[in-house]
């Protein structure tokens, strides 16, 4: 990644099943820690200067369902979703584009966005081609 871009890391957990009955009873647990490290680029007055910050997952932090998750991180979600099975990956093996449509009219609604919209746009295409063999 160049000076100036910006990248998006999405990451599914899997609860365990203490961590599921915690969780479910409300309490907050630590599920694990994220660490980002990156260095300053070479225009930058401070060039090369690596920073490091990490931040504990709690299972407080995660959202019930995805319709409680901003709106931002839904069309993240749904765009990763959307790729995962145009690649045939092994992680969206059980998803289908035509169950993303409603999920991206959501979008549409709540953001009221061109990025939304052109979303929508390419699943409907996309889910109109695919076939139940794929």
């Amino acid at each position: 990644i160049g000076a100036g871009h910006t990248a998006v890391a999405l990451y599914e957990l899997k609860l365990t099943d203490k961590a599921r009955r915690d969780t479910a009873a409300g309490w907050s647990v630590p599920l694990g820690t994220a660490r980002l490290r990156w260095a300053r680029p070479a225009h930058h007055r401070d060039a090369g200067q690596v920073t490091e910050i990490q931040r504990a997952i709690m299972s407080g932090d995660l959202f019930a369902d995805g319709d409680h998750a901003p709106a931002a991180l839904r069309l993240a979600a749904v765009t990763a979703e959307f790729a995962e099975i145009l690649r045939h990956s092994y992680w969206a093996r059980d998803s289908r584009l035509g169950d993303l449509v409603p999920l991206a009219q959501a979008l549409v609604q709540d953001l009221g966005t061109d990025d939304a919209d052109e979303l929508l746009q390419m699943l409907l295409r996309a889910a109109a081609l695919e076939t139940d063999d794929d």
